[in-house]
Parts: structure tokens; C-alpha cells; sequence
């Protein structure tokens, strides 16, 4: 059962979403939802005695989360979400802030183009340009990999193009809610009461928004496409009844069967990507105390 806190965030989530333009819909105006989420980062905190760097890799913009205490030398990076359309590196900060105070380790986030003004492969190129800059800034360090909904897809198809290039792979991989298949094979509709989020419709907005007519089969699209051998230790986390729930299932069980370390948590009473509210609920710390454990046991 969900704690008070998530059934209270969930309430303010829902009144949230059914302003105009703030659900993942085919009703979605990109350049809008930009906006009130950048208004709603300024109004968030990041966790006290972090500092902030910014900085570029292979000319993606970046920015350096820091603790106060550092006692790893191992760098994690934190993709965040937003459908390919939406956020940065600055959105990015409260969450980032949550990492890296709990990890103790460096946190990079990045300014990866958006559609529909960049569609594929923009915003994987740059998150690939990125992992490239990292593994030469950082050529003795491990370096994990975590995003959540777009996010999370980008930082599997970032890992395939690695492997398939033969580039040194990320220690671990942790997805938040991600979308890992655009091939219309799954019935996002028996979701369409419990996600008050993404909606059914995601992959036609998908489609339109970020492929631009770019072959959805495409590993570095939807990577339950790819062959999965020889992809990094794996945490999945999903709220049980989200639209893009099956993705993760789907996944799961590819990586199984190619043999990956791979894990999957699914909670209730939760929402898309609930983890990244950080402490704010007991569910979400869970995740990001479990998410901390996972790294240091690959470290």
C-alpha cells in the first residue's frame, strides 16, 4: 500500500496534469511544457552542500554535480526524462543533487537537443558524444549510467552503440521508468485508467515528435531490438501500472536471456518516474538508497 506522502504527491500530480498541455499526449506543445517544468526547477532546492560546475564533453553541455565529501573517484551520469522534448541540465539539478549526496560520488548531467526542433538522432548523438568525452576526461574511472523515461532510453542506446563500436561499457545501468519499444507491438491501452502521466497515444507523439520517420525497429530507438549480450549489470524500477510498464518487462527478459546481470523492481500506487522526487516520499528514498546500493556493488 502507498504511504501518505505518495497518495498526497500523486493528488497534487493529478490536479497538476489536468492543466492544458502537461500531459504526454498527442495534445502536447513541446515548447510550453519547456517552460513551466524550467519554472518549476527554480523552485526546487538541491540538497545542501552540493556545488555546481558547468563544463563541456566533446561539446555537449554538462554540468558537474559535486558533493562536499567525495569517496569514490567513479562518476555517475544522470540522463533526465521529458519525452526527447523537454529538459536540461539545469532541470536536472535537484535529482542530480540527491545522487551525488548519496553517493558521494560526481554526478554529470547534460544539455542533449530536443525534439521537435532536433529529432533522432540528435539527442542520442549527444548523449553518445558525451559517454565518449567521459571515457577520455575519465579513462581509469568506472562510469555508471541512470536516467529516467527518455532518459533511461537514451542511456541503453548510448550503451549498445558503445558496445557495438567496442568502447569501454558503463560499470551499471539504472532505468527509471524507461521506453525501450516504438514498434506499435504493445497495448499501451489496458494502462489508460491508472497512468495519469504518459497516455496510451505516446508512440504515435513519439513517432511525430522525435523519430521524424526514422525506422522505430532501430536499436538505437527501441533497444529491446538490439541484442542485449554482453550489456552492463542492469537495475530496472517501474511503477507496475504506467503506460510504458512493459517496456521494462520486455527488456527484462531479453536481458535475461542474453545473459545480463539485470534486475526488476516494480512498485504500486506510485507513478511514471516517481523515483526522481528524491526523498520526498518513502517509496522514492527507497529507490535511491536501493539505487546507491546497486552502484557500490559494481564499484
Amino acid at each position: 500500500m502507498a504511504s501518505f506522502k505518495m497518495k498526497f504527491i500523486r493528488w497534487i500530480m493529478k490536479r497538476q496534469m489536468q492543466k492544458p498541455g502537461m500531459t504526454f499526449d498527442g495534445n502536447v506543445d513541446p515548447l510550453k511544457l519547456r517552460k513551466v517544468i524550467e519554472g518549476m526547477a527554480k523552485k526546487q532546492r538541491p540538497v545542501k552542500g552540493v556545488s555546481f560546475e558547468k563544463d563541456t564533453l566533446n561539446d555537449i553541455e554538462v554540468e558537474m554535480c559535486s558533493p562536499k565529501v567525495i569517496e569514490s573517484d567513479n562518476i555517475l551520469v544522470y540522463m533526465h526524462g521529458g519525452g526527447f522534448m523537454v529538459g536540461n541540465a539545469f532541470t536536472s539539478r535537484a535529482y542530480a543533487s540527491h545522487l551525488a549526496s548519496e553517493s558521494k560520488m560526481r554526478v554529470y548531467s547534460l544539455t542533449y537537443r530536443l525534439a521537435p526542433e532536433h529529432p533522432f538522432p540528435a539527442g542520442f548523438d549527444d548523449g553518445y558524444n558525451m559517454y565518449k568525452g567521459l571515457l577520455e576526461k575519465y579513462p581509469d574511472n568506472k562510469i555508471f549510467l541512470l536516467g529516467e523515461s527518455a532518459g533511461a532510453n537514451l542511456l541503453m542506446t548510448v550503451t549498445l552503440k558503445a558496445k557495438d563500436q567496442g568502447l569501454r561499457l558503463p560499470a551499471g545501468l539504472i532505468s527509471y521508468s524507461g521506453p525501450f519499444e516504438f514498434t506499435g507491438t504493445i497495448d499501451r491501452t489496458k494502462y489508460d485508467k491508472t497512468d495519469f502521466t504518459v497516455r496510451p497515444d505516446v508512440e504515435p507523439l513519439i513517432a511525430k515528435m522525435y523519430l521524424n520517420g526514422a525506422d522505430p525497429r532501430n536499436p538505437y530507438i527501441s533497444p529491446t531490438q538490439g541484442d542485449l549480450t554482453g550489456m552492463p549489470p542492469t537495475k530496472l524500477v517501474i511503477d507496475a501500472e504506467e503506460t510504458l510498464s512493459d517496456d521494462s518487462r520486455i527488456y527484462y527478459k531479453k536481458a535475461k536471456e542474453a545473459g545480463v546481470d539485470v534486475e526488476i523492481q516494480e512498485w504500486k500506487g506510485t507513478f511514471h518516474a516517481f523515483p526522481i522526487i528524491g526523498k520526498a516520499s518513502p517509496e522514492s528514498y527507497q529507490v535511491l538508497k536501493e539505487t546507491i546500493e546497486f552502484i557500490k556493488r559494481f564499484q
